[in-house]
């Protein structure tokens, strides 16, 4: 199956940068049209994926969890931090200076066998997660669609996020030093970026922690 990897178109901020973050994509059947370049809040051209082979700095954990948003225990699968940026929006087509028309179309790495769109999945709260970790049918059984605990500064999200894509950035990079070209992380929706921390459109990326849990708010097709 041919992969094609783009990013998000440049646009320039008022105060600091976006991120670019590229995600993998799964082509339609030939009976539609291929997605073009998909736009990115820093990146200005398309660029070729190449195979991440730094470090994952996150780290997989099999300990138990308490979700005090529905006081709920789950077994998590994986945890992590680094910065989340914003690639789409299904709800605001235009926001911060960007256009993510192009971007909603794209395919999601969930999506992998169905061929889902970001429009057809129709929910802000998708995250993007490392790449690297969706590659494998394994990797996509295990986290799409399982639920995303997210912390901005100490404060722990009740926006109920789950795993339905790849970041190629977020699969590179270091979690304690920002870079557009690579840093571990999350990509969100920009609603949802933007409610975790009022610096979203400014600064274009945010420090996050996370973790996954055994919980699944989405069922995608992953067999």
């Amino acid at each position: 199956m041919k992969i094609n990897i783009s990013i998000l178109g440049a646009l320039a901020l008022a105060v600091g940068a976006s991120a670019k973050c590229v995600h993998t994509r799964i082509p339609r059947p030939s009976t539609t049209s291929s997605t073009s370049s998909t736009s990115s809040t820093t990146a200005s051209s398309s660029i070729s994926s190449t195979t991440a082979s730094s470090s994952i700095s996150s780290t997989t954990d099999t300990t138990d969890t308490t979700d005090t948003s529905n006081n709920s225990t789950s077994n998590v699968l994986y945890k992590g931090k680094g910065f989340g940026t914003y690639y789409y929006d299904v709800e605001q087509l235009q926001a911060c200076g960007a256009d993510f028309t192009t971007q909603n179309v794209g395919n999601v790495m969930c999506g992998w066998d169905s061929v889902k769109t970001l429009n057809d999945i129709d929910s802000n709260n998708l995250v993007a997660m490392n790449s690297l970790l969706l590659k494998t049918a394994e990797g996509r059984a295990k986290y799409c669609g399982k639920r995303i605990i997210v912390t901005v500064d100490g404060v722990k999200s009740d926006i109920p996020f789950f795993v339905g894509d790849g970041c190629e950035r977020c699969a590179r990079g270091d979690e304690t030093q920002w870079q557009s070209g690579g840093a571990a992380g999350l990509d969100f929706s920009f609603s949802t970026l933007n409610k975790l921390s009022p610096l979203a459109c400014q600064d274009g990326h945010v420090a996050v922690e996370y973790e996954i849990v055994d919980e699944t708010l989405y069922h995608f097709d992953t067999n």
